[in-house]
């Protein structure tokens, strides 16, 4: 299956536990291998409170969830993680696995 940037933007982003925290904001590509590194969700207000990611009144909080930790693209996007995994993935769009060195 084939799913370019734009259809995936704005689809329901769902945690491992069922419960929905976010949309798709972007997707992340290596542009050296052009491989598709991660999913940048824009959480959810209480999602964003839960994790204890930072957020405003004019921007939305996001966070980088690496292409690992996706189990399922269809209507909506299906983590390998809850809204509690994503936890240790403080401050703004970080990833929420270990970068690989440069």
């Amino acid at each position: 299956m084939e799913i370019t940037d734009v259809e995936l933007r704005d689809r329901t982003v769902i945690g491992a536990d069922g419960n929905a925290i976010g949309e798709v904001a972007a997707m992340i590509v290596d542009s050296d291998s052009w491989s598709v590194k991660a999913v940048r969700v824009r959480l959810r207000r209480e999602v964003a409170e839960q994790v204890g990611v930072s957020h405003s009144l004019f921007r939305a909080s996001t966070v980088d969830v690496a292409v690992d930790h996706v189990q399922s693209v269809g209507d909506a996007v299906v983590l390998t993680v809850s809204a509690g995994g994503l936890r240790g993935a403080a401050g703004q769009t970080p990833p929420v696995s270990a970068p690989s060195a440069p």
